[in-house]
């Protein structure tokens, strides 16, 4: 039985970011049985490029609706800059993307903002998650040459502490790639359709448009996915942060230049690792089959092989297996195993190999990581 998923967004962009950002979802490195498809609005003053850009990648899109004058949104050299009419027009829009992919029974929407460039493997690695609202991570400099921050968090509207966490905790557990509960996200998000749809009442449990009324006016309060974010976790919808993805973020205007966006290109698309040794990264998922309690559920590992905590037959099989293989395991715990209730046991496990890669930071986090090494 295939998976149906629908990648889409509101298309108001300069043709030359909207080219790459299509060339990396086309790129994506599909599970067996997942289908791709594409629906885009066209929000832009001269839009026959980018409705061109669309229909060479075997894409649908229509045209947004009117945009109201007020709505304004700006590309500075420090930062962008909108306000909540631009909130309400682009909300309105995203609205739509999850009404086709109802409409056309889609089981999965991905909201891909137009300015990203996703590494293949983005896609595969959110749906190995399995959540209803998955936001792959990345980093941007808000304000030019300021601290990078990620697209996700822990306290509304933009908090990064929460949870039991402080930001240097999440910060952490973000760079080494885990995967973490948040309470909101955007701009690169998966949505289970059956999840934010309520068949009974034929309303959505959570959505984009109509924004939620009583907001704060201030901050980051009005934007759209604060919407989306809260009315999620009101309706008990969980939301996670995946820190595997590779992504860049064309925020800047020097960040949308040709020859960046080229060098970006060649890094995101050279060919994926197929095998891991000893250091590399890894993204892998485990279910145990023989567990009454914790069948039907699957857990997402990422991290360092060789630095994980890992049985000695889970560890051999990662070291033996092809990235995108699927292999049922019979683990021994040690009596010295941290879970208590797991000591000298023994389990059943299927183990899918999801991902592979050297041990590296994400894009712009990378750089400020190694700042003044040199």
């Amino acid at each position: 039985m295939s998976v149906k998923v629908l990648a889409g967004a509101s298309v108001r962009i300069d043709p030359t970011t909207f080219a790459a950002h299509l060339k990396t979802l086309k790129a994506q490195r599909l599970p067996k049985h997942v289908e791709l498809d594409f629906y885009h609005i066209v929000d832009d003053d001269n839009p026959s490029e980018l409705i061109e850009l669309i229909r060479e990648q075997g894409g649908e899109w229509e045209y947004a609706e009117a945009r109201p004058k007020e709505a304004r949104y700006g590309v500075g050299a420090q930062t962008h800059a909108w306000n909540v009419a631009t909130f309400d027009h682009l909300a309105q829009s995203k609205q739509r993307i999850f009404e086709y992919a109802q409409k056309h029974r889609y089981d999965y929407v991905w909201i891909a903002d137009t300015d990203l460039l996703c590494s293949p493997d983005t896609l595969a690695s959110m749906l190995s998650v399995q959540a209803p609202i998955i936001s792959s991570v990345f980093w941007t400099s808000w304000q030019k040459g300021s601290v990078p921050g990620p697209n996700t968090w822990l306290n509304h509207p933009y908090g990064l502490e929460g949870m039991g966490m402080s930001q240097p905790e999440y910060f952490d557990k973000l760079a080494r790639r885990r995967v973490v509960p948040v309470r909101g996200g955007g701009a690169c998000c998966l949505f289970n359709v059956q999840a934010m749809w309520n068949g009974a009442s034929e309303e959505w449990k959570a959505r984009y448009y109509p924004r939620l009324e009583g907001l704060p006016s201030t901050g980051m309060w009005q934007g759209e996915d604060r919407t989306m974010a809260i009315m999620a976790e009101q309706n008990h919808i969980q939301q996670f942060a995946d820190g595997w993805p590779d992504i860049f973020h064309a925020y800047h205007p020097q960040d949308r230049e040709a020859d960046t966006l080229e060098n970006v290109l060649e890094v995101l698309l050279a060919p994926q690792q197929t095998s891991v040794a000893y250091g590399d990264l890894v993204n892998f998922t485990v279910e145990s089959l023989d567990d009454p309690q914790m069948q039907g559920k699957t857990f997402p590992v990422r991290g360092r092989l060789g630095g994980l905590a890992l049985v000695p037959e889970l560890e051999q099989a990662l070291l033996d297996m092809p990235v995108g293989e699927e292999r049922i395991l019979e683990v021994k715990f040690p009596q010295m195993w941290p879970v208590p209730q797991l000591r000298g046991q023994s389990r059943i496990m299927r183990v899918e190999f999801v991902g592979a890669k050297p041990f590296s930071y994400a894009p712009v986090l990378s750089e400020h990581m190694f700042r003044g090494l040199e």
